[in-house]
């Protein structure tokens, strides 16, 4: 049995959905459709700067030869009570920071097993090394879909893991998933704020996802009111695609519902900074520890446009918030619950 086989049948033993290889070469396309992305979709440069050194995995680890992919389902898991809506699927089953999770002891045991096996390999992280939904398609995964997001048969919920390896590689592809029909259009129209507004045509300045974590300050006041109930991420244009599967996972991930519970916005506006970094940072960790107090902004977003008056007395606290933004945010927040 050679290296390729022996590690696929460790991987699916172990419980990954699949695994794949794909040379550094076919990385190459990559970088063509991040400059049409740039031409179509005009951003800050620094954007495009960060997408483009995804292509060179051997920047990173000069020994690259190829690129071992591995998908992994987090559709299996249940969603914490109060988190629908609010926080991204992707963002809760992530477990790059949890240690204890089925899907680290898996990318772990794995890791290990190709270093027994002779090979000298880098796992992606955060930020990472390499374009995972590219790489796992060109692997022979799945597919990506007019949302930008990748699929395997059973839809994407999925988490793509990675490694660079010192050894070229190939595995056979399984039979692709369907493509997406012809005028579908069905996670175009559901985007709450029209950063997807064609088939692989997305504003990332204007995504939900980037405005809850890396820039909740640069939302003008139509795109707070379009980004309604979401927290921290966004499943709208996945929720909306009729290859996803349908309906909430049954087992649970270790120890989300307590850190869920924390991520509601009347529990966010009543910690310290100290108290966000220590319960939610380690995990929803875009949001960085300069920017703390983007989680209030953000939980206050989420009352307004939720209309939580229930809520009034909690927002008037955050009135004595130390920061100004939190304070301005605050007011903001109860003219919109026409409470001041």
């Amino acid at each position: 049995m050679g290296i390729a086989e022996e590690l696929r049948g460790k991987a699916l033993e172990l419980g990954f959905e699949g695994l794949g290889a794909v040379a550094l070469g076919e990385l190459a396309g990559y970088l063509e459709r991040v400059d049409e992305r740039e031409r179509r979709v005009p951003l800050a440069k620094g954007g495009y700067d960060f997408m483009r050194g995804l292509a060179r995995p051997e920047r990173h680890f000069p020994e690259a030869r190829s690129l071992v992919v591995g998908i992994l389902d987090i559709g299996r898991y249940r969603i914490p009570t109060g988190a629908a809506g609010l926080i991204g699927r992707h963002y809760l089953f992530d477990p790059r920071r949890n240690p204890r999770s089925p899907e680290a002891l898996m990318v772990s045991e794995l890791t290990g097993f190709m270093g027994r096996l002779g090979l000298k390999a880098a796992a992606n992280e955060n930020p990472g090394i390499a374009p995972m939904r590219w790489a796992a398609w060109k692997a022979g995964l799945g597919v990506i879909r007019q949302n930008n997001f990748f699929y395997t048969a059973t839809g994407s919920w999925k988490q793509i893991v990675a490694w660079a390896i010192d050894r070229e590689l190939e595995m056979p592809s399984p039979p692709a998933p369907a493509p997406c029909p012809e005028g579908c259009g069905k996670c175009v129209a559901a985007c709450p704020t029209g950063s997807l507004s064609g088939p692989y045509v997305m504003n990332m300045a204007t995504c939900v996802s980037y405005l809850t974590n890396i820039a909740p300050w640069e939302a003008d006041e139509e795109l707070l009111r379009q980004m309604g109930g979401w927290l921290y991420g966004c499943d709208a244009c996945q929720d909306a695609c009729p290859f996803n599967r349908a309906g909430d996972g049954t087992q649970d991930f270790p120890g989300l519902e307590e850190t869920a519970r924390k991520a509601r916005p009347e529990s966010i506006l009543a910690m310290g900074l100290d108290e966000i970094e220590r319960e939610l940072a380690w995990k929803f960790f875009y949001i960085k520890k300069e920017s703390l107090h983007c989680w209030k902004l953000n939980a206050l977003n989420v009352i307004a446009n939720t209309g939580r008056a229930d809520l009034v007395g909690t927002v008037r606290g955050a009135l004595e918030d130390p920061n100004l933004d939190v304070r301005l945010k605050a007011a903001w927040t109860l003219q919109r619950l026409g409470a001041t």
